[in-house]
């Protein structure tokens, strides 16, 4: 977790870790905390252990290494040790420029075809 820190700094927004008993939440930033995350936390990770890969493990694509969630105001990485135990951290959306640039683009091109430099998929 301090590899965490140390990369994203001030942009570490929240850190939690889970297993089958349930899960403990290491680092909240104080602006975060004031969010109701705490509240939060269970739900999420109760559906991170619950979520299941778009290929099954083993498949042509290899095994699962991590998933990401692109919101307005944060990005969601989710680290799956197993079945039953992993590590979720949030951080701003601007720690992953590239994808979220990426993403906006695409988003961009499904909304609003004509403005795209990309052929929209019908």
């Amino acid at each position: 977790m301090d590899v965490l820190e140390e990369r994203v700094g001030e942009s570490l927004r929240a850190i939690c870790s889970y297993d089958e008993s349930g899960y403990e939440i290491h680092y909240i930033r104080e602006d975060i905390r004031e969010t109701n995350f705490e509240e939060r936390t269970e739900t999420m990770t109760r559906r991170a252990r619950d979520w299941r890969p778009l290929e099954d493990e083993g498949g042509p694509l290899g095994e699962r290494r991590a998933t990401l969630e692109l919101w307005d105001e944060s990005l969601f990485i989710h680290l799956p040790e197993d079945e039953t135990r992993g590590l979720l951290f949030a951080v701003e959306p601007e720690v992953g420029r590239k994808l979220t640039g990426f993403v906006e683009e695409c988003w961009t091109a499904l909304e609003n075809p004509s403005e795209s430099a990309y052929i929209a998929v019908q």
